[in-house]
């Protein structure tokens, strides 16, 4: 392992672009999958879904981007009191997040190519 290797327990956080964000949803099926997490900083249960999905990682791998709702009016209004809300293709889970309704949509996800990204303009 190089020195900027990261170790396979860590989830790989990214913060994209709309762009990005959906040319990586239309990626091959098998590779991993996509997870959007909207939440905001001091969320325990927005932490608590990170630990969820990090204990599945190694049989459904991930890749989660984080969104700070506090950032954009719009999408405070919208899951305010509904955070942590998960998009895993075109499934979407909000709180409570139990872990076998997360491991299904994980699997459910698997067995099928990855959904659009959502038009989110307003």
């Amino acid at each position: 392992m190089g020195q900027y290797s990261t170790p396979p327990s860590q989830i790989e956080v990214l913060t994209i672009d709309p762009l990005r964000r959906f040319i990586r949803r239309l990626s091959v099926p098998g590779a991993n999958q996509a997870v959007t997490l909207y939440g905001k900083p001091g969320c325990h249960l927005c932490d608590e879904a990170k630990i969820a999905l990090e204990r599945l990682r190694m049989r459904y791998p991930t890749v989660i981007e984080e969104v700070d709702i506090t950032r954009d009016p719009a999408l405070f209004r919208l899951y305010d009191i509904r955070i942590p809300v998960l998009e895993i293709g075109d499934i979407t889970l909000e709180a409570p997040i139990r872990d076998a309704e997360l491991r299904q949509a994980l699997a459910a996800a698997k067995k099928r190519p990855a959904a659009r990204a959502p038009n989110r303009s307003s």
